[in-house]
């Protein structure tokens, strides 16, 4: 934080902070070094690295070059999620024709048809599909634009997303995409998402919700959340150790999903109040739910549309899957980056 406030000293008329923002995510902060003599790991040493340099880079910095050619982001994701889909097509045939094995789920089923799943070089189809979802909203907000060759690479990378069979990232991709096309209703959309998905979440942990299918269509997360819940109040202030979430909820767990033990939360809403405590943990996500609203709240064009939109993805995407804010996975920096562009909207139209 001290650092922070040097930078936003010397370059006082380009980085400008939203003071409600950074009061809250600095209680995340301040309460993540204050739970450090409870029991710090390297994860936690890390997070307290990496937390303030993203903040600073991805977050304030990189929004500002952005700013400036405003395509440059959606045409790097668009073109490189239609090569993406291009290497995943020629990896499929090749592992299909040979013994070559890269992902274990490249040539499962999609939709519960073809065996055609692509994973293209990620470890696995759904991290892959995540970041199609991000490449077919660019390409579409590139084709509202009328830009060239755009038509062709929505065509190329919602098939891409159809072919992963990443269900979460189809629910994310169509949240992104109404933000997108309804700008103009973005703040009660992004409420009534919000208002939506968490009592969806508190319906699931409490086992409203076990009845009706919603174990095979989200591979059993239902018991995972429900198990972390437990776990959070056995801990409440101080969280358990960063990295364990998989042993810290495996004895709650019940036998019917006895299959779930050794799996992690898969909710980054759960396991960041899971690992830093309900003070640390609420703090953290109000600060990116005061992003998003008061984002869609300033939404004039079509480019306000697109980077709401894109945090709105994310934030779907959040809910049944495990990243961070500081991490260094490809969704955790895509999260910081339209954080940062969201952030910087808010300041432009303030």
């Amino acid at each position: 934080m001290i650092l922070l406030f040097l930078v936003s000293q010397t370059f006082s008329n380009e980085l400008v902070i939203d003071k409600k923002f950074i009061i809250i995510f600095a209680i995340y902060f301040v309460w993540l070094i204050f739970t450090l003599p409870v029991g710090i790991t390297t994860l936690d040493f890390g997070y307290v690295i990496l937390t303030p340099l993203t903040f600073l880079t991805l977050f304030l910095m990189f929004p500002q070059v952005i700013q400036k050619n405003k395509e440059y982001i959606p045409l790097f994701l668009s073109f490189s999620g239609g090569f993406l889909v291009f290497i995943g097509l020629i990896m499929l045939v090749v592992e299909a024709q040979t013994s070559f094995s890269y992902a274990s789920t490249t040539g499962s089923a999609v939709l519960g048809g073809w065996n055609i799943r692509i994973s293209s070089i990620f470890a696995n189809s759904n991290n892959f599909g995540m970041y199609l979802c991000f490449a077919s909203i660019s390409s579409i907000y590139l084709y509202l634009q009328n830009h060239r060759y755009s038509t062709i690479f929505v065509g190329v990378n919602i098939l891409g997303l159809i072919l992963t069979d990443a269900q979460t990232s189809y629910l994310a991709f169509i949240a992104g995409l109404i933000i997108i096309f309804r700008y103009q209703y973005a703040t009660y959309l992004v409420s009534l998402g919000m208002l939506l998905g968490t009592a969806f979440i508190i319906m699931t942990t409490q086992g409203i919700v076990d009845e009706v299918g919603f174990s095979e269509i989200f591979s059993g997360r239902n018991f995972l959340w429900q198990a972390t819940v437990n776990r959070i109040i056995e801990s409440p202030i101080f969280g358990v150790e960063r990295g364990t979430s998989s042993t810290e909820i495996a004895p709650y767990i019940p036998e019917e999903a006895a299959r779930q033990r050794g799996s992690g939360t898969h909710s980054t809403y759960l396991i960041v109040l899971l690992y830093n405590g309900v003070i640390g943990g609420i703090a953290y996500i109000l600060a990116f739910w005061y992003l998003a609203i008061q984002s869609a709240r300033s939404i004039q064009t079509e480019w306000g549309g697109y980077v709401t939109g894109g945090l709105c993805s994310i934030m779907v995407i959040m809910a049944f899957e495990s990243l961070t804010f500081g991490g260094l996975s490809i969704v955790s920096i895509l999260f910081a980056t339209f954080a940062g562009l969201t952030h910087q909207q808010i300041i432009k139209q303030a």
